[in-house]
């Protein structure tokens, strides 16, 4: 599967793509913009977060070191479709991208979900 796509102003995009290619995620812009894409739907436009959450979540994926993190992680190989998770965060003009494959666990990438949940909840 190739890297997906990172539309401009973003700073953190999670796609997960199904065993039948359906897609969902979200992505958070630089300017607090919040886009949610249910599984298999179209993107859509949330609340944008304010200031202290902005600034939360850039303290988060700092936290994350995703300079730090291998591009792919994988399950033990099986003969069964596996989803795929993509983590994507954009630093200046670089895009770090890290795609998890199955039921493998990145505890980097765990914090940083847990962090954003939280963070979503103020």
């Amino acid at each position: 599967m190739e890297t997906p796509e990172v539309p401009a102003g973003v700073l953190l995009q999670s796609l997960i793509f199904d065993v039948q290619d359906r897609v969902g995620g979200y992505r958070i812009y630089n300017n607090g913009r919040y886009e949610t894409r249910p599984l298999g739907q179209e993107w859509t436009f949330g609340s944008p977060l304010t200031p202290a959450q902005l600034e939360a979540v850039k303290a988060a994926i700092a936290a994350a070191g995703f300079e730090r993190l291998a591009g792919r992680y994988q399950a033990a190989p099986s003969d069964e479709d596996h989803n795929i998770l993509w983590m994507q965060v954009v630093e200046g003009q670089t895009v770090r991208s890290v795609a998890i494959e199955g039921s493998c666990q990145v505890p980097e990438i765990n914090t940083l979900s847990a962090q954003l949940v939280e963070i979503f909840k103020k």
